[in-house]
């Protein structure tokens, strides 16, 4: 039986003015009922989206604080059905994002992204789009431009082993961006369109987006950071913090995941100035990422291959020079260029003051791997330029220890090393 709809339209508006998390039962009763009937309003076309919006918004904090996220159909539903049948809503963006954020927590995680990349792109991507053809509640989850099966990438894989191997390749070996330089934020999503970016972002970063090449058996998808890469390069377009350190922390990790080293390590030198400059305006270092960040550093400049693979160039694992079963002796030659790398100050600028803790990383990176004369190299530089620091005791500590034990890494646990993840980023205090 359906509920009746209040009489007059004042007494749901005063209920809205409440605000969505601070409503009463009599107050819920009443935008339920208010709802339900399907009632609008033609002296004020936007109570009966508003009444929706504030409803949805109430049900997925209640689901919030019972931690029960699939229970968010609710706020799902009401959300979906504000966007479709009041396409002019002043408020549509900030349902596309509350959408988008019920979706994700709801596990929906690829139609959430979908909403977003309309908040962040609509003349790209529109929403609403068809609903799935099994449940009319999911909606279709359209391909990305570039998207393929997983039996194209397989036969991918056969047919591309080696980055020598793209040479032969065509239009398939060429990056194609899903998120272009021309994205336009949807009106009103200009608060939210930084955040957006970081998140399809982080979506491409741990491989969800399957469609972009992630296959079970290899370690990365083809074009997963290439996405990745682009959407964080977007999300720092407006410097928006904490999100743009954040982005320029991650954006560096795609690079050295992508076996870009020297680009990984300028992208560092930039988050460590950006972290300098905000700590000189503001006194607050933002977030700061200095003690991970000089230690990717470190692991960047331990290679034979320090430029990498082109900046467009899909994912192809190389070979890590420790796997290759050098000697120690030989090993600690090849690798010896990371001592001339951090002393070079086109690499490392020398005069900053987190200069010192790149060089001790280094020291350890080299402790780790049991080239224990590598890492007497760079306490010699360390000696040299900063005499009476504190930290020199720290790192002769480990070199003496490094000593005693004379253990080389394995190949095994120096790739599993390079292959550790960065530390979680929470960007929650952005939401509203």
């Amino acid at each position: 039986m359906q509920a009746a709809a209040p009489q007059a339209s004042a007494p749901v508006s005063q209920h809205l003015d409440a605000g969505a998390l601070r409503l009463s039962q009599d107050s819920i009763a009443q935008l339920e009922a208010f709802v339900e009937a399907g009632k609008t309003s033609d002296d004020d076309p936007d109570l009966f989206p508003t009444a929706m919006f504030r409803l949805a918004a109430f049900y997925e904090h209640k689901v919030r604080r019972s931690d029960e996220p699939e229970q968010l159909a609710s706020s799902i539903a009401l959300y979906k059905r504000v966007v479709r049948e009041f396409p002019n809503y002043k408020f549509r963006a900030n349902i596309l994002y509350h959408l988008g954020h019920a979706l994700n927590d709801a596990y929906r995680v690829a139609e959430a992204q979908q909403v977003w990349r309309s908040l962040a792109c609509p003349n790209h991507y529109a929403y609403p789009v068809p609903a799935s053809t099994s449940d009319p509640k999911v909606d279709q989850v359209l391909p990305l431009p570039g998207d393929a099966s997983a039996e194209h990438w397989i036969a991918w894989r056969k047919k591309f082993p080696t980055h020598a191997s793209l040479k032969a390749g065509g239009v398939e070996t060429k990056f194609i961006n899903p998120y272009p330089d021309d994205c336009k934020p949807a009106p009103g999503a200009e608060r939210y369109v930084s955040e957006i970016w970081w998140r399809i972002g982080e979506w491409e970063w741990n491989q969800d987006d399957v469609g972009a090449g992630v296959l079970p058996n290899e370690p990365y998808g083809v074009w997963n950071f290439n996405r990745a890469q682009t959407a964080y390069q977007l999300a720092m377009t407006n410097k928006t913090p904490p999100i743009f350190s954040s982005a320029l922390y991650k954006s560096a990790w795609v690079l050295f995941r992508q076996e870009r080293y020297e680009a990984a390590v300028g992208q560092v030198v930039n988050l460590l100035n950006y972290i300098d400059d905000e700590e000189a305006k503001t006194g607050d270092r933002a977030a700061d990422f200095r003690k991970e960040a000089t230690r990717l550093v470190a692991a960047a400049l331990v290679t034979d291959r320090f430029a990498g693979p082109a900046g467009d160039a899909p994912f192809i694992e190389g070979d890590d020079i420790v796997g290759r079963g050098l000697t120690a002796p030989a090993l600690a030659k090849a690798l010896r260029v990371a001592v001339s790398r951090v002393v070079d100050p086109k690499i490392i600028p020398q005069d900053k003051p987190w200069t010192i803790q790149i060089y001790a990383a280094l020291l350890d990176e080299f402790v780790e791997l049991g080239l224990v004369d590598n890492a007497e190299r760079v306490h010699e530089k360390m000696r040299a330029r900063w005499p009476s620091d504190a930290l020199l005791e720290t790192t002769n500590v480990a070199i003496s220890a490094a000593r005693k034990q004379r253990s080389q890494a394995t190949g095994i646990q120096r790739i599993e090393r390079r292959k550790k993840e960065p530390g979680p980023i929470d960007v929650s205090p952005l939401r509203p």
